[in-house]
């Protein structure tokens, strides 16, 4: 019985990757630096960025547009304009911004600056033109907002951005890492009997697992490229090339090495990605699941497929609520959602495909609109700091595992029940 190797077996072999990846990151941000030194040549910079997203906030004393931006180097940042001011949704700008407060480290991170709107311009590419084809399908904007989020990964409106967060299904409707793989085993399984008939009487000397992965590489970094490469996309596929070239090569998959192997590279090439929430909530996501794989690899496929959403669930949502401090009743459905999503997102691009995208209409509509009371559920820092260590605690021991599973689940009961206390 042949076994897999692990990737790192001795110190230096940790040694070796850390000398590697610090040697690119080092590459990356020399360049990052040299665009900042670049910006702040003086007080102020012109320069051309894309509207990414904007939304109306109000505080007890006025009301204000906020707007993300991003420049052509990849900078991201905000700015602000009065409620008047037209919406500027999906344009390229031209803006001058004030850069005398700004440091290199703000720079990484996104910062906010005054900005002053030189020029904007309507932005138009194929994704624009598949977004607008979508919502001429739908009768109401909000669930062609959606079907445009999940596969052109178009931001959601912000009040559906705070509903879903509610209901605890952002995840869902956020094209991420859940997605590709959804997307990766259909296009996997459908290569595989295209290729089957052609394989077997032309290329039998060929390793027909390597040529069909090759094959879905190449057609899903189009796509990930196609949607401006988001980072939680960047983390799914890479770590999905990661993980076929260490199981090509007789290396363990299911292994918490892929997922920090994959972290580190990806923070090396594209450091912005260390300040990325969307980025470590990606990486939490995957970490919980295979420390459930870890310890239950056993279980029979089926069960692991009904029980990983709720174990996900309820390892993720003290994390949920720490950041974004949303709760409702209907929550814990998000569960039930997770598992029907893997047939609900390949049913809804087939049938959008074949001409009745509108089919699923109902369903969306139903989500969108029932009535919904939101409630804030606040965690100290306190708590959420010992719960990480303890996640990672959990992975050498099946007993911290069982405790992490309990806290969760008490998390849980104390967001049911808050409104008691």
């Amino acid at each position: 019985m042949l076994v897999r190797l692990d990737l790192f077996e001795e110190r230096r072999d940790y040694l070796e990757f850390a000398v590697f990846a610090l040697a690119i990151l080092l590459v990356s941000l020399s360049l990052e630096f040299y665009h900042y030194t670049q910006l702040k040549k003086h007080k102020t910079a012109i320069i051309k960025a894309h509207i990414l997203s904007e939304y109306t906030k109000t505080t007890s004393k006025k009301s204000y547009k906020v707007i993300k931006l991003q420049s052509e180097h990849g900078a991201v940042f905000y700015t602000t304009a009065s409620t008047r001011f037209h919406s500027i949704k999906n344009h390229d700008v031209t803006i001058k911004i004030w850069t005398n407060r700004l440091n290199f480290l703000s720079y990484l991170k996104g910062f906010y600056t005054k900005g002053w709107f030189l020029k904007t311009t309507q932005h138009h590419s194929i994704r624009d033109e598949l977004a607008k084809k979508l919502q001429a399908l739908h009768k109401e904007a909000d669930i062609a907002c959606i079907y445009a989020a999940l596969y052109l990964a178009k931001p959601l409106t912000y009040e559906l951005y705070k509903r879903f967060s509610a209901l605890g299904i952002n995840h869902l409707f956020a094209i991420s890492g859940f997605h590709l793989g959804i997307l990766s085993s259909v296009i996997l399984f459908l290569l595989y009997w295209l290729y089957k008939l052609p394989h077997k009487r032309y290329f039998p000397y060929r390793n027909i697992q390597r040529d069909i992965f090759i094959a879905a590489a190449i057609v899903l970094f189009g796509y990930v490229y196609f949607l401006g490469s988001p980072p939680s996309l960047v983390r799914a596929y890479a770590m999905l090339i990661v993980g076929f070239i260490l199981y090509d090569r007789g290396f363990e998959v299911v292994s918490i090495q892929t997922l920090f192997v994959t972290a580190v590279l990806l923070i090396a090439l594209f450091p912005r990605l260390f300040f990325s929430l969307g980025f470590w909530l990606s990486v939490a996501g995957v970490y919980y699941i295979l420390l459930f794989l870890i310890h239950f690899k056993e279980l029979p496929i089926w069960k692991q497929f009904l029980l990983i959403p709720i174990w996900v669930y309820l390892a993720m949502l003290p994390l949920s609520l720490y950041i974004f401090n949303s709760f409702s009743l209907w929550h814990p459905v998000s569960i039930l959602f997770s598992i029907l999503f893997t047939l609900f997102y390949p049913l809804s691009l087939v049938l959008h495909l074949i001409g009745f995208g509108d089919l699923l209409d109902p369903l969306l509509s139903w989500i969108v609109h029932t009535p919904l009371k939101v409630y804030k559920v606040t965690l100290p820092p306190w708590f959420i700091i010992p719960y990480a260590l303890l996640s990672l605690a959990a992975l050498k021991d099946k007993k911290l595992f069982y405790s992490l599973g309990m806290t969760a689940f008490l998390v849980f009961c104390y967001a049911m029940l808050f409104k008691l206390f």
